[in-house]
Formats: structure tokens, sequence, C-alpha cells
């Protein structure tokens, strides 16, 4: 049967004069339709979507071009509705551009933060437009099939470029989910849709349909449940395979007419704004990138698996933070000279670029461990696994920063290497320096580790059985330790002189086997949540901060800002988005050095 609540939304299927030409194969690169438009087949020109005018040889929306003939040359700011909207660290001079340089929030920190991934259930707000988080397309058998409900037939999906259905198969409709088991902590009220293509797309679940006035437009209202079908459920039920529905944008009420130029939430903004510098690790899509056209894009249908560089970037120069990038692990080398080209010529040039080749190249579970241990053999570096894969990680890592430096050119000194290492295993750091003078291969290198507070890591039956006051004690008692670890790591960079800083820090309460093995103790999760939540956790970050700050650090980069704990841990600043809290920052005095200390105080659950 239909789920309570389910609203179906027929669209319009007739041509208008201008759709008719319409026809033809998608057109992403050779017509240059930047996801806007199809080629036509009498002259292989843009045709371009409702909305959108051909410019330039490529499809901008009207209203963006409509604005940008009215502003100004904004310079260090983003043309929005006429007017230019200055990035942080900059304001207006007298013809409304943006080329005073002023104060930024972020000016004297050394936090860095990592960004949590892009993912239906995510409480980030990071993105105004929904379907950038969306679930990746799941096929069910259609409406009117009186058939056993079957929630996912796992059958092939032919897919676009876009990575939009570039048909519906008979007897299938395609679906997706979004804000799914958010606790309701997103935003309820009108959603604005606007799709090209034409077929027939529903909505369902805690969204239901409230205007379809316009062609290429519609409203929802989401009113967010906590029932066991909560959160947005949207079907492609057919969809015209010459004109597929494609490009669909499900847009908060109040960035209906910016969303293009403004794709972030402001308060998504304004929490990360105190930051230095960000790591787009879980930003970054890993598995299966090799060449440059199997990237994501600002027109790719969801970024659950990886955000498109041009957001990155672009979160970088709204914000003035130095941007920490990664390589995927089996990026070819024209991808990373096409990544180092799109950076510098869209990055604004106040900032630093970190550039770290994968993640945790040395941790077997990641795919990119496996991988490059695979490489260091092949290549014969070591016999050992481990000493292949770290080989290989230093040899890759070395030809990738080559790379952006045959593109930067004189503006090189803005270039960090990172060069990530085992914090349990310091020989692993001089191991990876050492290899063929890896240290040698640039002027700013920094060597990475992480600086998690484990407390000791107890066993989690001790957890359970122990009170807080006995947890806190652990926590004091493991700062020396850890100390005496990081300290190994700092005296290996300094001795091949180079930077020394953390990938990852922060909170690292949780139970290991939950992650390793998937077991979990009973009453170990909440213990461990209720532990993390403790106001008594504002001193250990202060006391283990403080410690931090004795080595110097170029960076260290808290992971990560906002998401819900669960079983797997309690990684996070914020447990939502607009969480109520006192922003505690404190300038702690160490030897002259000034770290800005950031943690929040929890004072009501809004």
């Amino acid at each position: 049967g239909r789920t309570p609540g389910h609203v179906r939304m027929v669209l319009d299927l007739r041509l208008s004069p201008h759709e008719k030409s319409m026809l033809g194969k998608f057109c992403d690169i050779d017509c240059g339709c930047n996801g806007h438009g199809v080629c036509s087949t009498d002259t292989n020109e843009c045709v371009c979507d409702s909305g959108y005018t051909l410019r330039n040889t490529t499809c901008e929306p009207i209203s963006l071009q409509s604005d940008l003939s009215k502003c100004p040359i904004c310079h260090y700011g983003t043309c929005v509705k006429a007017n230019c909207r200055c990035w942080a660290g900059y304001k207006h001079d007298a013809d409304k551009s943006c080329t005073v340089k002023t104060t930024a929030n972020n000016d004297g920190s050394k936090i860095g933060i990592n960004l949590n991934g892009v993912v239906d259930w995510s409480t980030q707000w990071a993105f105004v437009d929904l379907s950038k988080q969306a679930r990746y397309w799941i096929i069910q058998h259609a409406d009117n099939l009186n058939t056993l409900y079957i929630w996912d037939l796992e059958e092939p999906i032919s897919l676009r470029p876009d990575r939009y259905p570039a048909f519906i198969p008979k007897d299938r409709k395609l679906v997706t989910l979004m804000l799914r088991d958010v606790k309701q902590k997103w935003p309820n009220g009108v959603y604005h849709v606007f799709y090209d293509g034409e077929g027939f797309l529903d909505f369902g679940m805690d969204a239901k349909l409230i205007d379809q006035t316009e062609k290429f437009k519609m409203k929802i209202n989401v009113s967010l449940s906590l029932i066991r079908d909560n959160g947005i459920f949207m079907k492609i039920q057919k969809s015209n395979p010459n004109n597929p529905i494609r490009n669909i944008r499900i847009v908060m009420d109040g960035y209906q007419d910016i969303y293009e130029q403004e794709p972030f939430h402001q308060l998504f903004l304004e929490r990360l704004s105190p930051f230095k510098t960000i790591r787009f690790m879980p930003w970054t899509e890993e598995n299966g990138i090799i060449k440059w056209s199997d990237r994501t894009t600002p027109e790719t249908f969801s970024h659950r698996k990886g955000v498109a560089y041009e957001y990155q970037i672009k979160l970088c120069n709204k914000l003035k933070t130095n941007g920490w990038f990664t390589v995927p692990y089996e990026a070819s080398d024209n991808f990373v000279l096409n990544m180092a080209r799109l950076i510098k010529q869209e990055l604004r040039k106040d900032v630093n670029v970190y550039i770290e080749y994968t993640n945790e190249a040395w941790n077997n579970f990641f795919a990119s461990g496996k991988y490059c241990a695979k490489m260091g053999l092949e290549q014969n570096l070591s016999e050992d696994s481990l000493t292949a894969k770290n080989l290989y990680y230093s040899k890759r890592s070395v030809e990738i920063i080559k790379i952006f430096k045959s593109v930067f050119g004189e503006d090189e000194k803005r270039l960090i290497l990172v060069l990530g290492s085992f914090t349990l295993m310091p020989i692993m750091s001089s191991r990876i320096l050492e290899y063929n003078k890896a240290y040698e291969s640039h002027s700013n290198i920094m060597l990475a580790i992480t600086g998690y507070i484990s407390c000791g890591s107890p066993k989690a039956i001790d957890v359970v059985q122990l009170n807080f006051e006995q947890l806190f004690e652990k926590c004091d008692q493991d700062l020396e330790k850890m100390n005496s670890t990081i300290k190994q790591h700092y005296d290996i960079a300094k001795k091949y002189k180079v930077d020394f800083g953390m990938y990852e820090s922060g909170s690292g309460l949780m139970e290991l086997s939950v992650i390793l093995k998937n077991q979990e103790t009973p009453g170990a999760t909440n213990k461990y949540i209720e532990w993390n939540r403790r106001e008594e956790m504002y001193k250990v970050y202060k006391d283990y901060y403080k410690m931090f700050d004795l080595y110097n650090m170029s960076a260290n980069c808290h992971f990560a800002n906002v998401d819900q704990p669960s079983r797997y841990g309690s990684w996070f600043l914020l447990e939502h988005q607009n969480q109520i809290y006192f922003l505690i920052l404190e300038e702690i005095l160490v030897a002259g050095l000034g770290l800005f200390l950031m943690t929040w105080t929890l004072i009501s659950d809004f």
C-alpha cells in the first residue's frame, strides 16, 4: 500500500516550442551546457533548460545573468541580487566592491575543523538545497503493481553523467530519502522544488505538496516527525528518455532566489567562522575516482559520497579559511593537475592550501591503506606490506606536490604538503619522511598525526561500571602518556626540519569493537555519550589543548563539527546545527604563543 501522507505530483508532459528542440544526447562535455541543457543535433550547441539562457557558449541562470550585469566587480565577494556580499576579511569600498581589508572571525586562530559528510541523516545544515545530501537512487516496483513490497530490488540503474536516471525501466520507479532520522533537528516549513525535464515526480513521508501552479516549480511543506517512516521520500515514477527529469533542487524557504550564489546555510557559516583551517577529507569522494571526469561536480545528483571541489573552494573563499584538500588514492596525474589548476584559479589568494594524499594510508581499515600496500608491493618498495605501504604513500605524496608546484609557480609558498602518520608508531613518521629524502621535496611540509582524547582507552565494561569521577580521573592520568607519544613525533619533525600538526583531534571516547567487529557492550553506548556530554569535559579539552600548544602546531583540526552521537562515537562539537550553546573562545598563552581553544557548553537543546 501507499505510505500515509504520500502525495503524487503529475508533471505536464506537453512540449513547449522551446522544449521540442531539447533532443539529443546529454552534453556535459561536448557543448559545455553546464548541466543545464542538451546538445542540438543540428548545430551541436546548447539548448538550455527552462530558467537558463545561453551566454558565452554555456547555460547560465537568467537571474544570475541579470544580477551580474548590475553588479560591480566584487573581487573578494559574491554578487547576490545585484549587490556584492563581501567575504570574511573584506568590506565594501566607495564603489560597493569588496576590496577594503578588515578583520575576520578566525584571525589569530590556530584551530581547524573537519567537516562531517553530507548525508541524508546528518544534522549539519551545510547546503540549503537538500538534494545535495540525498541518498543514492533505489529501484522499486512501480506503484500500480500488486506485488510484495520490496525496499530495494537491487537491479541495474542506467544513469547519466550527472547521476540522474537516463530512463525509468518498465514497471519500476526510483526513490531516494532526505532528512532521515534527524530527530526533528532540521527546519520545518516550505521547501521550493525546481527541476528540469518531463515525467512523474512524487514526494511523501514528512513532505506534502502545497503548490504546483508553475511548470518546473513546486512547493512542499515539510513537517518532520519521529515515527518510523520519517524524513522526505522522493521518487521518479516516469521520465521521458529524450528529456529526462534531472537537476532537481529542494531549497529552504528564504534561499530560493539565491541558492546558486549562496549555497550554504547562514548558521552553518556562522558556526565555522572562528576556525582557521577546514579539512575536507569527509567531503572527498575517494572510491573509484581515477580520472578528472569521475569526480563529483556541482551539477551531480547527491554529494553524499563526496562534495564537489568547487563547493569546498567556495566555502574557503566565504570564510577566509585555509583549505585542506584530499587527493583520492587512485587519482591519476591528470586528475591532480586539473585539481591544482582549479584550486589556483578559484581559491582566494590570502589563504593557504594544504595538500594531503588520501586519508590514513597507514590504516588497512580503509581502502586507501589496502591500495597503498598493494602498490608498494607491486613496485618492490619493500617485501614487508606495512613498510611498502608507507613508502608508496611517501613516494606518491611527493609526486603530487610536484604537480601542484608546477601549477602554482611563484605562488608555491602557499602550498603545504601534509604527510600523515600513525600516532602509535613514531617509526612510521621517520620512514615516510626519510624515503628518497621526502622531507626535502618542498619548502613547506607538515608531519601530521591524530590527537584523540581517549582517557587511557578503558574497556567498555569498565566504562559501564565506573562512576564519572573515576572516568575523568583516567583522562587526567592519560595526559602525560599522550604527551610523551606526541613528543616523539614532534622530535622527528624537528630532526627533518618540517612543521608539525594534527589532522584530527578531539574526543575519541567510544567502544572500538563496535567499529572493528560490530560488537557492542550492553549499556556502553549511553555511558560513552553521557561521558562526552558532561561539563567536566571542558576541563579535559582545556588541559589537552594546552598541552598541544606546547608543540607550536601549524594546524590542529578537530574531528568534527556537527552530527548526532551514536554507538560509533561522539566525535562532534555540536549534535545539531541549531544547538544553543555558550561559545568559549579562550586565548591560552604558553611561552608567548597564542592558541584559541574552542569548546561548546550546552545550555539547552533547542
